[in-house]
């Protein structure tokens, strides 16, 4: 899954450099089926050891297509390392892994390199069939820029066996192919605080009716007959 998106320059934290983001276009919103988000508008500590706060808060089970949002805030409780895990086993023996670590609140282009400073990372080793060869069941690892204010912005689309991911406003895109073991109960989305503590601002979560899709190929193909 690739989805569309749009393009832009900005320069981020007022600096002279113009840098390119992207961002999903807006026309993807017309899939948004049911919502779910955090019920009071007050941001919600969550602490190491943590990890049903997806269930809890927002009462999402889980689903194999949805898109998921949510902004957090680092504490002074440093280092951070918040996963989350997609396509998931009860008991996460399988599921790709999405994970954050934040060592300091530097912006990243003054630490960028990956033993100190923030990085977001993709972990594959147990994402489902992996034996087919021997570099797909790795860990991808980027740095991690920090929003203003110490945020971390994340933007995930899932589907069946993919994820493609915007991070801090689209100036990181990542996608990631997975490929789910068959007849397995496999379709939670966990949230898991591993070190420290996080502030969550916003989280939602919108379940995905992809048949729209199918409908507005339909219609456009109807359209140009003639």
């Amino acid at each position: 899954m690739t989805i569309p998106r749009q393009l832009h320059l900005h320069a981020p934290n007022h600096t002279p450099i113009l840098q390119l983001y992207q961002t999903p276009v807006q026309e993807l919103n017309t899939l948004r089926n049911k919502h779910y988000t955090l019920k009071h508008s007050t941001t919600v500590k969550v602490k190491q050891g943590q990890q049903q706060l997806v269930q809890q808060r927002l009462g999402f089970q889980g689903g194999k297509t949805f898109e998921f949002h949510t902004v957090l805030r680092v504490t002074e409780q440093l280092p951070t390392e918040v996963k989350f895990h997609i396509r998931s086993t009860p008991d996460k023996s399988e599921g790709l892994v999405f994970g954050v670590k934040v060592k300091s609140t530097y912006p990243a282009d003054e630490i960028c390199d990956k033993p100190r400073g923030n990085t977001v990372y993709s972990d594959r080793r147990h994402a489902g069939i992996v034996d087919f060869h021997q570099h797909f069941p790795s860990i991808q690892t980027i740095c991690l820029p920090l929003l203003n204010g110490n945020l971390i912005e994340l933007h995930f689309f899932v589907d069946n066996s993919s994820v493609e991911a915007f991070i801090a406003d689209g100036l990181l895109t990542v996608t990631e192919s997975f490929f789910p073991t068959p007849n397995k109960d496999n379709h939670y989305f966990f949230m898991e605080v591993v070190e420290g503590e996080i502030e969550v601002v916003k989280m939602n979560l919108w379940v995905q009716d992809l048949s729209k899709i199918q409908s507005a190929q339909m219609h456009f193909k109807g359209d140009h007959k003639h």
